[in-house]
């Protein structure tokens, strides 16, 4: 199901109107809308837009994890995760909090 539609980066073209779209997220990087990470089921798909997105890899064995992502999926890498948020920062085993940012 679903259809066809327009990218993100030639829809919207400010933070703003990108960030409306739930479809969409903006690279504060690049300065680009870009497809939400989730949406990205492929590690490739995922990877190509490395400033926005990160694969979450398969736990190994032994690892704990406390991290709201699912293994094998694509997800907004640290710093859009927990944007002003350093307690789920710090409780995410994925990430750390950066002082000197």
């Amino acid at each position: 199901t679903g259809n066809c539609t327009k990218r993100c980066d030639l829809l919207y073209h400010s933070q703003i109107s990108c960030e409306l779209d739930l479809a969409c997220a903006w690279d504060e990087v690049t300065h680009i809308c870009r497809r939400n990470c989730t949406y990205y089921s492929a590690e490739n798909d995922c990877e190509q837009f490395s400033t926005l997105c990160t694969w979450v890899d398969p736990l190994q064995p032994n690892e704990v994890r406390t991290s709201p992502t699912t293994p094998n999926t694509c997800n907004f890498v640290c710093a859009y995760r927990y944007r002003n948020n350093q307690e789920g920062c710090n409780e995410d085993t994925l990430c750390m909090w950066d002082v000197s940012n």
